[in-house]
C-alpha cells in the first residue's frame, strides 16, 4: 500500500495493536540495521569489478533512499510522541534537514526516485527543499520558545 504520511500514529500502529514503544522499537531497528547495510555495501565499492561499479553505486543510492525514508518515519514517530509531551524536537527537525539534503543529491544523480508508478510523482526536488526550509524554521522557533 502507499498513501500520503499523516499524523496519526494509533492507525499506523493497526489501530493500536502494538504498543507505541514497540512500533517505535520496530523502526530503530530496521533503521541500525539498515544503516550497518550500507556500511557493508560501502565496503564493497573496494573490490568491486570496474565494469560493476555503476551497478554497485545505483544499489547504494537506492539503499540509502530507503533508509533515508525508515529514518524519516521514525523520525515521526519520535515527534508524535514527544510534541504529546511538550518535549523537544530540534534534533529530529535537524535529521529531517540531513535526510532530505541526501535524497535530493541522490535524486538530482537518478529521476527514478520519488517517482511511485500508483501515485505517479509522490515528492520532488522541490518537496525536498520546502521540507528543508519547514525543518530549519521549525527549530528556529522551537528555539525562541525555550
Amino acid at each position: 500500500m502507499v498513501g500520503f504520511p499523516y499524523d496519526d500514529l494509533f492507525s499506523w500502529r493497526s489501530s493500536g495493536h502494538y504498543p507505541e514503544s514497540v512500533y517505535r522499537q520496530a523502526f530503530s531497528d530496521i533503521c541500525d540495521g539498515w544503516k550497518d547495510g550500507l556500511a557493508h555495501l560501502e565496503k564493497a565499492g573496494n573490490r568491486i569489478q570496474s565494469d560493476r561499479a555503476q551497478s554497485l553505486a545505483e544499489l547504494r543510492d537506492i539503499s540509502q533512499v530507503c533508509y533515508c525514508h525508515f529514518k524519516s518515519t521514525l523520525n515521526q514517530i519520535n515527534f508524535v510522541m514527544r510534541r504529546r509531551e511538550n518535549l523537544s524536537c530540534c534534533d529530529l527537525y535537524c535529521d529531517e534537514i540531513s535526510l532530505a539534503v541526501t535524497e535530493w543529491e541522490i535524486m538530482r544523480r537518478d529521476s527514478r526516485i520519488g517517482y511511485e508508478a500508483s501515485n505517479h510523482y509522490l515528492f520532488t526536488l522541490n518537496d525536498l527543499m520546502e521540507k528543508v526550509v519547514n525543518c530549519a524554521f521549525l527549530a528556529r522557533e522551537e528555539q525562541k520558545l525555550r
